[in-house]
């Protein structure tokens, strides 16, 4: 009498397990899946890896998973500017099952981003009249530069206060970012003059402003930063070397910000001799 409730799909059970206990698991449906997860601050060039290398999506190539991201008109309603589906697939564990195809999980990733746009964002952005674009491109960036979460509204007031005054960013992150677009990035954590003269619209140490577009996948806490950054005065920020967890030293005028490189450039040749960098 159980036939007709038992659903199609691979299944993976626990052992020791009892028939009852299979049969509840056999009507359920409880497919074995595979899980994807977006880490926050990935970009689309990480996603299109990840999506690759996922046997059952049986995509060719990171290539032919990089032209699924390119697919603006997931997000063309939200981001008419969108270049592609860069800052859009929202940091989370996806769960693909066996008849999942790439499109749909993709599909699925924007959709999540719009679902946490629409619960906590939409309206705050409406009301301090920055679109979508704005607010993903700044949260991005945010994702790219704070580890701590009490950090993030800081550095998006570092953000906010350069763009009013006409200062250049001159974000790390968006160079790396123009690198890696350029197919210049060599990927051992060092950013090298070649990347910080490469005239690329992303890179922020040349051109004033946002840059073109998001340059990563922000998670929501930098989103909310993006649209509640804190009340600063604050022009620059150094990483702090009395610790060890990403934090920054904030300054408002050059001359303290340059105290701060120095004491970090002091700490790091002290790293350098001792052999631990």
């Amino acid at each position: 009498g159980h036939k007709s409730l038992i659903k199609a799909g691979d299944f993976k059970f626990q052992s020791p397990i009892s028939p009852l206990g299979a049969l509840a698991i056999l009507e359920a449906g409880s497919m074995e899946h595979l899980k994807l997860t977006v880490i926050e601050g990935s970009t689309i060039f990480d996603v299109a890896d990840s999506l690759a290398k996922t046997p059952s999506l049986k995509l060719a190539s990171t290539q032919e998973a990089m032209k699924l991201l390119q697919n603006k008109d997931l997000i063309k309603e939200l981001d008419p500017a969108a270049k592609n589906l860069e800052g859009y697939l929202f940091p989370d564990t996806y769960y693909v099952q066996k008849e999942t195809t790439a499109p749909e999980l993709v599909a699925s990733m924007v959709h999540r981003f719009k679902e946490i746009w629409q619960k906590y964002l939409a309206d705050d952005a409406r009301q301090k009249g920055l679109t979508a674009h704005e607010v993903v491109t700044i949260g991005s960036i945010v994702e790219t530069e704070a580890k701590l979460d009490e950090e993030r509204p800081v550095v998006a007031s570092v953000i906010f206060n350069r763009l009013k005054s006409g200062t250049r960013l001159s974000v790390d992150s968006t160079i790396v970012y123009a690198s890696k677009l350029n197919g210049k990035w060599k990927n051992d954590g060092k950013i090298y003059q070649s990347d910080i003269r490469l005239k690329s619209p992303y890179n922020t140490r040349i051109y004033k402003g946002l840059p073109p577009g998001p340059v990563g996948n922000p998670g929501l806490s930098s989103l909310q930063a993006a649209l509640n950054p804190a009340d600063t005065r604050y022009i620059y920020y150094v990483r702090d070397p009395d610790f060890n967890n990403g934090k920054h030293n904030f300054y408002v005028t050059p001359a303290d910000f340059e105290k701060g490189v120095k004491k970090l450039r002091e700490w790091e040749e002290k790293q350098r001799k001792a052999g631990l960098r």
